[in-house]
């Protein structure tokens, strides 16, 4: 199994994790992930069509603050799958948003 794939399959239970543990901000999370995860689709459509695509720093940054539905935009758009600083930046985030929830 590769690492994006195995990272989209961590980012199911550990975005409803976050959703129900995120109260009263659960909303929040799930837009944010969801536009995370359009954020890799629309660049994805964006490197197909040969257009003006999103700074490589924004797609880190996207994934470091959402990176549940960053994880699965990149798996279902095959987007940046072979870049290993894309993974690191993926378990950087969810390391960080298990530590927010500790510190709360």
């Amino acid at each position: 199994m590769t690492a994006p794939t195995f990272l989209a399959l961590l980012s199911v239970p550990w975005l409803g994790a976050m959703v129900a543990l995120a109260q009263p901000f659960g909303e929040l999370v799930l837009a944010l992930n969801a536009g995370a995860g359009l954020v890799f689709c629309l660049d994805k459509l964006q490197a197909v069509a040969r257009r003006t695509r999103v700074p490589e720093l924004a797609l880190h940054v996207v994934m470091l603050v959402a990176p549940a539905g960053a994880s699965l935009g990149r798996r279902l758009a095959s987007h940046k799958t072979l870049h290993a600083s894309f993974d690191a930046s993926a378990v950087a985030g969810f390391a960080c948003g298990a530590a927010l929830l500790l510190a709360r």
